[in-house]
């Protein structure tokens, strides 16, 4: 920008007085928020919910830590091994313990709250960062699922974040002052923001948030249509220009060769990132293999769609409005044959409904009102574009656990949420006369009375929802309070037994549900094995022939209704829903 520019009037185009932070201040603010999100997370961190199949993919990240894994993808092959690594390292620094897996996950959401200070700064300045980030913070399914559940696809958010940070950085976007000096919109017509190193990284940026999920797909789908949206915008522009001679060029508009360039360019950054993905594929396509994680992905019973037509699109976009306003506010319904809730907790569980359709209406109508504002459309493409698409992608929004692959959404939402409410009531009109100005000045404070209890609802009511979504875990039972018991007691009664079998887990109990596709099984055997305790999964027959063959003590994990042979006498150590863990020693031995 010329020296003596003055910024243009709100420099997002959204309330007066928007700044930029500067680099110092706003990384420290964003630390700062990000570690009081961290505080708030550890809320019922490693007990709420119960485990879920997070287990196979931590499982990964252990191979890759401890055992030498080098994956090219994750476990499934549509997802890269970025996550994976990441937990890895992780665990070579701070060590295989078990409750590492919840602590990642909650500093990745933490992180993510940041993130979204640092994006909305950009782009709705300090006032409106400050909103974004609380709402981020509070919000249900990132403070209870996205941060307690040790999922890959809960760094989606954060990756799609950081990736339109990238963007807007490499494309100068929005750029304050843009408007002040011919002279300098002369130079800046010429795209010379749009620096092609730049849109490499921002194309990294996107192939990195591809590698966690697919989900990503739709926001980077949205990122080509802002593209589009620019080259449409230079065409008017300069249809307008040759109607006005005066008139300078817009210089956020690059010229075709720029964007041509840019676009190559994040193609390039993305296609670097994905290429482990890619090459695993590639060499399974080639092999004659279609990888099994995407027939499996692909079943009945799987929430991606197979077949869809316009009434199954409409009742997924329906499903998909729902779900966002349970992953802001209202979290799930309580299950039948649950404790029911009791007090202020109760009357927040009558009103979930309620709260749902009013979430998801305010972040749509924020979305709404975002894509008619120029400065956020690099918000708003990604975000409309994941309304149209995701439908085309899942099929279920039932489970509160399928909140997660509308993270980014909701993200979007939020920053969307935050610049309306940061701007000012009163709309800009012009008033004259005393009585004209007394009935706009009553039009503003009503409009901020509205706009304060818009964001009390937004910040508040999720809270309460989370405190009553750990009352029904711990009274229903649906916690992991059962299986710390039994990691404790088998660690502690195998303590200092250097010669100690492993622990025999029964294969049965893979059949007893924890929720969200997780067991007892394969919880209690991952838990075991990153406190460094040896652990064999086993059969019935199997576990009768250590029997035959040990002279004891055994420690075995099986379905309460196991019986036992003489001479062979059981010492419970632990119990849960359906199992129970023991120490079985011979008849002959002293029981301690």
């Amino acid at each position: 920008m010329a020296a003596g520019a003055a910024p243009r009037e709100a420099g997002t185009g959204i309330a007066s007085g928007v700044t930029y932070p500067r680099s110092r201040s706003g990384m420290a603010t964003a630390f700062g928020l990000s570690l009081l999100a961290f505080f708030l997370r550890l809320r019922g961190l490693q007990d709420w919910p119960a485990w879920t199949d997070e287990t196979g993919e931590i499982a990964t990240a252990v191979d890759i830590a401890f055992h030498g894994a080098r994956p090219l993808v994750h476990n499934d092959s549509y997802r890269g091994p970025l996550w994976a690594w990441l937990l890895a390292i992780s665990l070579r620094i701070l060590g295989p313990h078990a409750w590492l897996p919840r602590a990642f996950a909650a500093a990745i959401g933490a992180a993510t709250v940041g993130v979204v200070w640092l994006l909305a700064a950009r782009f709705v300045g300090r006032r409106g960062a400050l909103v974004a980030a609380v709402l981020a913070t509070t919000a249900f399914a990132p403070l209870v699922f996205f941060s307690h559940i040790a999922w890959s696809n809960h760094l989606t958010p954060l990756a799609v974040a950081v990736a339109l940070l990238a963007t807007a950085w490499a494309a100068g976007w929005p750029e304050p002052g843009r408007r002040d000096l011919p002279a300098a919109a002369t130079v800046a017509s010429t795209g010379a923001g749009w620096s092609p190193g730049r849109m490499i990284l921002a194309g990294l940026a996107w192939g990195a948030a591809l590698q966690t999920h697919p989900s990503a797909l739709p926001a980077f789908a949205g990122l080509g249509g802002w593209l589009a949206w620019r080259r449409l915008r230079r065409w008017r522009d300069r249809a307008e220009r040759q109607d006005r001679s005066d008139r300078p060029a817009d210089p956020d508009l690059p010229t075709d060769r720029v964007l041509l360039g840019s676009c190559l360019a994040v193609a390039l950054g993305a296609s670097l990132a994905l290429s482990p993905v890619l090459v695993y594929n590639i060499q399974a396509l080639r092999g004659g293999d279609q990888p099994t994680s995407m027939a499996e992905a692909t079943d009945r019973d799987q929430p991606v769609n197979r077949d869809l037509g316009p009434r199954a699109f409409v009742t997924n976009v329906i499903g998909l409005f729902g779900q966002l306003g349970r992953a802001a506010v209202a979290g799930p319904p309580w299950e039948r044959g649950d404790p029911q809730p009791r007090g202020l907790l109760r009357t927040t569980d009558g009103l979930r409904p309620a709260a749902t359709v009013c979430a998801a209406a305010l972040l749509l109508a924020a979305l709404s009102w975002a894509a008619r504002r120029p400065a956020l459309a690099l918000i708003a493409w990604p975000a409309w574009s994941s309304v149209l698409l995701l439908p085309l992608i899942n099929r279920s929004y039932l489970n509160i656990y399928d909140a997660r692959y509308l993270g980014v959404l909701l993200l979007l939402g939020q920053v969307s949420l935050a610049a309306w409410l940061a701007g000012e009531g009163g709309g800009g009109e012009i008033v004259v006369g005393e009585q004209a100005a007394t009935a706009g000045s009553r039009r503003i404070s009503g409009m901020r009375v509205a706009k304060g209890l818009i964001l009390v609802f937004m910040v508040c009511y999720p809270l309460l929802a989370a405190t009553t979504f750990a009352q029904r875990s711990y009274d229903s039972g649906r916690t992991n309070g059962p299986l710390w018991a039994a990691l404790a007691a088998l660690v502690r009664d195998r303590q200092g037994r250097a010669d100690a079998p492993p622990v025999f887990i029964a294969r049965e109990l893979r059949a007893l549900d924890l929720g969200g596709g997780g067991d007892p099984a394969r919880a209690l055997t991952l838990m075991l094995a990153l406190e460094g305790q040896a652990v064999e999964t086993v059969r019935a027959d199997t576990l009768g022939w250590h029997l035959a063959q040990g002279t004891g003590p055994l420690w075995a994990v099986v379905t309460e209704e196991a019986t036992w042979p003489a001479p062979w006498r059981p010492l419970e150590l632990a119990r849960g829903p359906g199992w129970q863990a023991l120490r079985l020693e011979r008849g002959s031995r002293s029981t301690p």
